[in-house]
């Protein structure tokens, strides 16, 4: 990921050309081929030494992105594991993490959905207890004789 690239490359990185720049330097200082670098919410970037490539975010703004680095590595190996490109090895894990960060979109909209449920069922219970009581005070006071004194009273 970028911060990573920032590490390795020993500066901060920021915008498309410091991107490709720090990626191709340490692509010669290393005898690397390519560099896939991920960078959140701008998408990611495929360096090679002749091609660039900058592939926008396909996932939706979401607040809990655990596990999509490791599905973007995954997805970039198995393509190009199949001899895809990887521009196009890259686009297809950009596919595939949109589709895990919606799934995981959905779970937690699903939990959500089930702890208000549970939350909304909770307030009702308590509402109807505190009318009984509320309804048994009144008959107690029926009973009793006694009668709602006002302020002072």
């Amino acid at each position: 990921n970028r911060r990573e690239l920032e590490e390795a490359y020993g500066k901060p990185v920021s915008g498309d050309a410091s991107v490709v720049s720090a990626a191709r330097a340490l692509m010669r200082r290393y005898r690397l081929e390519a560099m896939l670098v991920t960078r959140s919410a701008e998408g990611m970037t495929a360096v090679t030494l002749k091609e660039v490539h900058h592939l926008s975010a396909e996932a939706r703004e979401v607040f809990d992105v655990s596990g999509a680095g490791d599905t973007v590595v995954a997805a970039i190996a198995a393509g190009l594991a199949a001899g895809l490109s990887l521009p196009d090895a890259a686009r297809i894990a950009n596919a595939v993490v949109k589709a895990y960060l919606d799934d995981q979109v959905g779970g937690r909209h699903a939990a959500t959905s089930q702890t208000t449920a549970w939350l909304q069922s909770r307030v009702n219970d308590l509402a109807a207890q505190m009318q009984a009581q509320n309804e048994e005070i009144l008959r107690f006071k029926a009973r009793t004789g006694l009668a709602a004194a006002g302020p002072g009273g």
